[in-house]
C-alpha cells in the first residue's frame, strides 16, 4: 500500500492580523487574506503570525497567544505580544542594532515553533515588526524552510520603499548620510507603544477602535494622553528598556543594510520577487540573484480577467475617460499626477473625463485642486475612498487607468486590480506595474508631466489605441493557480511534496554578498543571474 503523501505545515507570517480593524498593511494584508482564503479547500495545514502591534499593559516580556480570525479554525492565527522591533517599519526607524540582537523574543519564537510546528516552510511576507534573528530559526529546526518575499524593500532601505525625504527616488544613500534624516516625521517610540497599549486595552474590554475613536466626540488622542501621562508612565519607561529609542547614526544605516543582505543570503532558502523589476534591484544591492525567483502575486480578481471585456477604444466618443485609484500620497504620485493635469493645455483635457477615488486624510487642498480642475476638463468626479467590491463598478466607466508612481512600487495591487477589469494603465517607468502591458508606449518618464501628458496626448488623439496595450500584456494568476506555483516551490526546497518524499536535502550553500558599482544598479541583469519566473 503507497503510503500517503505527508500534509505540508505553512507558517505565513505578516506585520499585520489577518482581520484587524484599522485595515493597515496596504495591498500585502489584502493579498496575505486571499491567499489564506485561497488554501481554505486544501489539505495544507496553514497558521498565521503577526507581530509589532500588540503590546500588554500586563507583562513587558515577549509572549504569543492564539487569535480569532475570519477563518476561524480552518487557519489558526496568532500574535507576538512585546516585540521589540515594533510596526510598520517607520515605528522602529532607527531601531538597527536591535534588528541583530537575540532578545527573549526568540526564545518566545522558538518555543511557538516546537509546540505548533515544525513548519516545512515559514513564509515571511514582511520582515517588519521582528528583529532579523528570526531567520536564525533554521539553527533549532534545520528541516524548516524560509521564503521571504519581497513586497517592499525593507531588506535595504528602513523605511521600507527608498523613497527619500518624502521627495524623491532613493539611489544613493551615501554611505548611510542620507538615512539619519530620511524622515520627516519620526513616531516616537513610546508615543506608538502607548498606542498600541491603549488598543489593547479596547480590545481586552470589547470596545471595537471605530468606538473608541468616536468616544466622547473624537478624544481618541485625549484617551493615549491620558494613558501615558497618568496610568502607564512606570510601564512606559520599562517598556521602552525592551525597545530602544530611536536612534541612529550613518554608520548604523550602512550596517544595517550590509548585516541585513547576508543575512537573507545567508538564511533564506528562497527570495520571492513580485515582479522583475523588484528583482534587478534586490540584486543590484547585494542579495544572491541565483535565490531570487519572479513571482508575481494572484489576485482575487483574475477571473474578472477572464471574463471581462478588454476596452480596445474609449467608451464614449466626445472623451476618454481616466481614472487614478489608490492613496493620496507623494510616493504614489498622487500630487506629482495633479501637477501634471494642471499643466496640461485646455484643448487635451477639455476631451478628458478625470475620475479620482482616493480617501482623503483631511487634505483641503488637495480638494481644491481637484475642484479647480473641473475648469478645464470635461469633467471630474472625485470619491472619497473605496471598497475593494466596489472596484468593478468604478471602473465600468473608465478607458484607461494611471499608476504614476515616483519610487520603485514593487507590484502595485491597484494596477493588477484595473487590468482584471478590462482597463489598459499608463504607467511611470519605475516599479513592476508596467511589466503588466509590456508596452513601452504606455510607460512614461516618472516624474515628468511632460512625458506623462504625450502619453495621454496619443491616446487623446487615437496615435496610440488603447487596444495595443493587450498586445503582451501578461494573464493574471488567479489564487489557486499562484497557490500552485508557490506550493511547487515549497515542495522543490522541502522534504514534502509528491516527488520529494523521504529524499535528503542538501543544505543551501552560504553565498557572500555581491558587491556592485553604483553604475550597476537598476541596470539590466543578465538573464542567468535571477531564477525563472514562478
Amino acid at each position: 500500500m503507497q503510503k500517503a503523501a505527508p500534509v505540508m505545515k505553512i507558517l505565513y507570517y505578516n506585520w499585520t492580523p489577518l482581520d484587524e480593524e484599522e485595515n493597515r498593511g496596504g495591498g500585502v494584508s489584502v493579498y496575505q487574506r486571499n491567499l489564506i482564503e485561497g488554501y481554505l479547500s486544501r489539505s495544507e495545514q496553514i497558521d498565521f503570525l503577526s507581530s509589532g502591534t500588540a503590546y500588554s499593559i500586563d507583562d513587558d516580556r515577549p509572549f504569543i497567544i492564539k487569535t480569532n480570525n475570519m477563518f476561524q479554525e480552518k487557519c489558526r492565527s496568532f500574535q507576538l505580544f512585546n516585540s521589540p522591533i515594533p510596526a510598520p517599519a517607520h515605528s522602529a526607524f532607527g531601531l538597527n542594532k536591535s534588528l541583530f540582537v537575540r532578545t527573549e523574543a526568540d526564545s518566545c519564537f522558538e518555543r511557538f515553533i516546537a509546540e505548533h510546528g515544525p513548519y516545512d516552510v515559514i513564509h515571511f511576507n514582511n520582515l517588519e515588526g521582528i528583529p532579523l534573528t528570526f531567520l536564525s530559526i533554521k539553527d533549532k529546526f534545520p528541516n524548516t524552510r524560509l521564503v521571504v518575499t519581497h513586497h517592499n524593500y525593507f531588506a535595504i532601505c528602513p523605511q521600507v520603499n527608498l523613497w527619500k525625504r518624502d521627495r524623491v527616488n532613493c539611489r544613493d544613500f551615501h554611505d548611510g548620510r542620507d538615512c539619519e534624516h530620511c524622515l520627516i516625521h519620526r513616531p516616537s517610540t513610546v508615543e506608538t507603544l502607548s498606542r498600541y497599549q491603549l488598543a489593547t486595552i479596547f480590545q481586552n474590554n470589547n470596545i471595537s477602535l471605530l468606538d473608541a475613536a468616536q468616544m466622547g466626540g473624537g478624544n481618541h488622542d485625549k484617551a493615549i494622553a491620558l494613558f501615558k501621562d497618568i496610568n502607564m508612565r512606570k510601564w512606559c519607561r520599562r517598556l521602552s528598556d525592551a525597545v530602544p529609542a530611536n536612534v541612529g547614526n550613518q554608520s548604523d544605516y550602512l550596517t544595517r543594510r550590509r548585516a541585513f543582505v547576508e543575512l537573507i543570503n545567508d538564511k533564506v532558502d528562497l527570495n520571492l520577487a513580485v515582479s522583475s523589476r523588484v528583482a534587478r534591484v534586490l540584486t543590484s544591492y547585494g542579495i544572491n540573484g541565483d535565490n531570487i525567483k519572479i513571482s508575481y502575486i494572484g489576485t482575487k480578481h483574475a477571473g474578472a480577467f477572464k471574463s471581462n471585456k478588454q476596452k480596445t477604444s474609449p467608451i464614449n466618443s466626445e472623451y476618454i475617460s481616466l481614472c487614478y485609484l489608490g492613496y493620496m500620497r507623494a510616493d504614489k504620485g498622487f500630487y506629482f499626477f495633479i501637477d501634471a493635469l494642471e499643466a496640461m493645455p485646455i484643448h487635451l483635457s477639455s476631451k478628458i473625463y478625470l475620475k479620482i477615488a482616493a480617501r482623503n486624510h483631511g487634505d483641503k487642498n488637495a480638494l481644491d485642486r481637484l475642484d479647480q480642475l473641473r475648469k478645464k476638463f470635461f469633467d471630474v468626479k472625485y470619491v472619497d475612498g473605496y471598497r475593494q467590491d466596489e472596484i468593478s463598478n468604478l471602473l465600468s466607466d473608465v478607458d484607461v487607468g494611471i499608476i504614476p508612481v515616483l519610487w520603485e512600487d514593487n507590484l502595485p495591487q491597484v494596477a493588477l486590480e484595473m487590468v482584471s477589469y478590462g482597463v489598459p494603465i499608463i504607467t511611470s517607468d519605475l516599479g513592476g506595474a508596467q511589466e503588466i502591458g509590456g508596452n513601452p508606449d504606455f510607460v512614461f518618464e516618472a516624474g515628468s508631466p511632460s512625458s506623462l501628458i504625450q502619453v495621454i496626448n496619443k491616446l487623446v488623439n487615437g496615435d496610440l489605441e488603447l487596444s495595443r496595450f493587450w498586445d503582451n500584456c501578461l494573464s493574471l494568476i488567479d489564487m489557486p493557480t499562484h497557490i500552485e506555483k508557490m506550493l511547487a516551490e515549497y515542495g522543490r526546497i522541502t522534504r514534502v511534496g509528491p516527488d520529494r518524499i523521504g529524499e535528503s536535502v542538501t543544505p543551501r550553500r552560504r553565498h557572500p554578498i555581491q558587491q556592485f558599482k553604483k553604475s550597476d544598479r537598476f541596470a539590466s541583469f543578465p538573464a542567468h543571474t535571477i531564477g525563472a519566473v514562478v
